[in-house]
């Protein structure tokens, strides 16, 4: 699922679960910064629940994430050419993924950028 668009055979409670283990955050942690219990985190992993638009948005500000990523919108790629560099062989498309997102987060993690996001 990484870097593609949420599709009817993927929700949004698998990108969730994508970005929670990306960052590496633990259920336990989320449903804290939720306010909700560690279940309620699974029923939005399984799809069994939707957490609603304001816990979307707690989400998006917690994992770091643009607005609208976990409704389908696809990470920005935009680095240059040249950005990366890895070890002997070319960058792969996962290379330019993991930076690109890195870049999201810590875009999306500072104050500033969260206020100007997410408050217009």
């Amino acid at each position: 699922m990484k870097g593609k668009p949420v599709t009817d055979t993927e929700s949004i409670g698998e990108r969730i679960r994508e970005e929670r283990e990306w960052c590496g955050f633990t259920r336990t942690y989320v449903a804290q910064a939720l306010g909700v219990t560690e279940v309620i985190v699974g029923a939005f992993e399984d799809g069994t629940a939707m957490p609603t638009a304001d816990q979307r948005a707690q989400l998006h500000l917690l994992l770091g994430l643009a607005p609208g990523r976990l409704a389908g919108r696809p990470l920005v790629e935009d680095l240059p050419p040249g950005t990366i560099a890895c070890g002997p062989g070319p960058v792969t498309h996962e290379d330019r993924y993991q930076v690109a997102r890195f870049a999201e987060f810590l875009r999306y993690s500072s104050s500033a950028a969260r206020k100007e996001a997410f408050d217009g």
